[in-house]
């Protein structure tokens, strides 16, 4: 996996810190709400619409859409998602090869200190910045640099409040089209 995108992941997942190493230090931001992670349901239908007959313009959004959605919905930790709920969410998004390189964190046991840190009432929230662009794009593959911003939030009295906040940051997502589909290939 990606040295980049695994020590996002693993920070998400087990300190709910900044996502990577080049991220400046944490910040406790003035309290914020968003909006939930979306469901499976949701996170995959951006991604999953087929293009068959997409003039260019179509295939970089729908390439761009397809990355963006993954990194949220990778980077979307709900407390009270089970391990399985999550992987359920996510493995639609990729390629088998893709899928097999994201297992390779322990996302489970991320999940699990994620949980004991911030207790169920805490989610992480990825914020996809206006400056991802796609950087190579052909027929069935392309790559696109998507640039976010992560949160922790827990909610305390009904509402969802910023606890942690990372530095904006970009990592490269490698597609590959499969049956229409734009779908995060092996991310090593």
């Amino acid at each position: 996996m990606n040295t980049r995108i695994a020590k996002a992941l693993a920070a998400g997942t087990v300190m709910a810190l900044p996502l990577l190493s080049a991220c400046g230090a944490s910040t406790t931001p003035a309290e914020s709400s968003a909006a939930p992670v979306a469901p499976a349901a949701s996170a995959t239908s951006a991604a999953a619409t087929p293009s068959p007959s997409a003039t260019p313009v179509d295939e970089t959004k729908n390439v761009k859409a397809a990355a963006e959605t993954f990194m949220k919905t990778a980077f979307g930790i709900d407390g009270q998602l089970t391990y399985d709920e999550y992987q359920d969410r996510v493995r639609p998004l990729m390629t088998k090869a893709g899928y097999a390189s994201f297992e390779t964190a322990d996302f489970e046991e991320g999940l699990k200190k994620f949980r004991a840190r911030y207790g169920q009432q805490a989610r992480n929230v990825t914020e996809i910045r206006k400056t991802s662009k796609v950087e190579k794009l052909t027929e069935d593959k392309a790559t696109v640099s998507v640039t976010y911003k992560y949160r922790t939030q827990q909610r305390k009295d009904g509402e969802w409040r910023t606890i942690r906040s990372s530095g904006e940051d970009a990592v490269e997502i490698p597609l590959v089209k499969q049956d229409g589909r734009w779908l995060v290939d092996d991310l090593g």
